[in-house]
């Protein structure tokens, strides 16, 4: 249990290590995330609210802002993701085509994939993720539970937002409709690709994770005896275990 003295040091550290550059970035990401705002707050007005003797406000804002509980955790997490940049580069990619607009609006200030970034701009970025775009974060951590070639079926309780398609009219990947669901539920497909993203915005739920059924990972798939390929979200998709594909794995 630290005192209020060594939470108000521990934060005024955090602070005085912040670059211009950083702070920019801080200032950016409280548009989403109420640890940020809580920061960017802290930061503004630090010179009345570090003044002997401490007060309230010094518990109130380790708690519930970015630069006091929630910083090293997500320091640690930026450190992580920073170590492994494929990883990153498609996890930035996910976002951009799949997070909420605003993650999405964030990332248009990396030109380029941060490799050279710092650990506590990535940590701010983390910060201001969503639960969606946490769920997406979730689901490319794990390791992927069909490997390319994989027979599979949908899920009995597949809805229309988790296989998705992209429409021939416009420029954006969207859930398919009802009768062609319908149309695909019985259906074997063969996994093409199990590391795939979109290309374009996507409009479609993102799933939160479970270790039995997966999450929002993005599946490329193949009807067998068929040409047009779809993409399906992991949480929906089950080993296909009829007799027919069976007899062929003998």
């Amino acid at each position: 249990m630290f005192t209020r003295k060594q939470k108000a040091e521990q934060m005024k550290k955090i602070m005085d290590s912040l670059s211009a550059e950083e702070i920019r970035h801080l200032c950016r990401y409280q548009r989403t995330s109420s640890l940020v705002r809580k920061a960017v707050r802290l930061l503004h007005h630090k010179d009345e609210i570090f003044t002997l003797p401490y007060g309230d406000e010094i518990d109130y804002y380790y708690t519930y802002s970015l630069f006091g509980l929630h910083w090293e955790p997500r320091l640690t997490k930026a450190k992580e993701l920073l170590a492994k940049p494929d990883f990153l580069k498609e996890l930035f990619n996910q976002l951009h085509y799949r997070g909420d607009y605003s993650t999405r609006s964030n990332l248009k200030q990396f030109e380029i994939i941060p490799i050279q970034t710092s650990e506590k701009t990535i940590a701010m970025f983390l910060a201001s993720l969503t639960q969606r775009d946490k769920r997406l974060l979730k689901a490319y951590e794990e390791e992927p539970k069909f490997q390319v070639g994989a027979i599979i079926q949908m899920r009995a309780n597949i809805g229309v937002d988790a296989i998705i398609s992209k429409t021939g009219y416009s420029s954006h990947w969207q859930s398919i409709g009802r009768r062609e669901l319908s149309k695909l539920k019985n259906k074997t497909f063969m996994v093409l690709g199990n590391d795939v993203c979109t290309d374009a915005v996507t409009y479609a739920t993102v799933y939160s994770y479970t270790q039995s059924q997966g999450g929002s990972r993005l599946y490329k798939v193949l009807p067998i005896g068929e040409t047009k390929t779809y993409y399906i979200t992991e949480k929906f998709m089950k080993k296909c275990r009829t007799k027919a594909v069976k007899d062929a794995r003998k």
